[in-house]
């Protein structure tokens, strides 16, 4: 037990290391934030949050392997990915063109939470992460299922509250920002699709 224990310190701590580092998940949650605000930052962190979770899953029940295995199934999934992001770059330049109501504006947050979701969960470099990252602090004391679970939702849930963070600091710079120079928010959004695009072409390059 005491092993155990000793690992999971030690995973808390390289976690944090990882976290702080810009990623591609962190920045989408920007861009959403930046595009449109907090509520929306906060659905895509969410979003984010629960397609790691799915990617951990996936890495402790082999979707590594498979991806090892077999490269065309990784650079099919990465492709999808890449394209989704391209897709939802041209969607926020077209919903500058449109005046949505409160309602349309709650079910935004709904339709950006599953975007993060389906944004993070094509990076299938996050299995590949997971796969090489959580075995190394798993202890030979107990069994190795139940303490991956728990390494993968304990970085789950400390990426969360890092996200969540981000969002709160990069909605009140953007409220600074609408206040000092009085214009309205459309220049946000077209910095968010332009990084989605940027997202998008480096995830295939990369």
């Amino acid at each position: 037990m005491n092993g155990f224990l000793e690992n999971l310190a030690l995973y808390i701590v390289a976690c944090l290391a990882i976290i702080v580092i810009p990623g591609p998940g962190l920045l989408y949650v920007i861009s959403r934030t930046v595009s449109g605000g907090k509520d929306n930052g906060l659905a895509s962190a969410f979003g984010v949050a629960g397609g790691n979770f799915g990617n951990a899953i996936g890495s402790a029940c082999g979707l590594a392997l498979l991806f090892k295995s077999y490269p065309a199934s990784f650079e099919v999934v990465k492709i999808l990915g890449a394209m989704y992001l391209a897709y939802l770059g041209v969607k926020t330049l077209f919903s500058l063109k449109e005046n949505a109501s409160q309602d349309a504006i709650k079910e935004s947050n709904l339709h950006i939470l599953k975007q993060g979701l389906i944004v993070s969960f094509l990076n299938p470099k996050t299995t590949l992460f997971f796969a090489a990252f959580l075995p190394m602090f798993v202890s030979k004391e107990a069994e190795a299922l139940p303490q991956i679970l728990l390494f993968a939702m304990t970085f789950v849930f400390l990426a969360l509250i890092f996200d969540i963070a981000v969002v709160l600091s990069a909605s009140l710079l953007k409220k600074f920002l609408l206040n000092k120079s009085g214009r309205n928010g459309s220049i946000f959004s077209y910095l968010s699709a332009a990084a989605l695009f940027s997202l998008s072409a480096l995830s295939v390059m990369k």
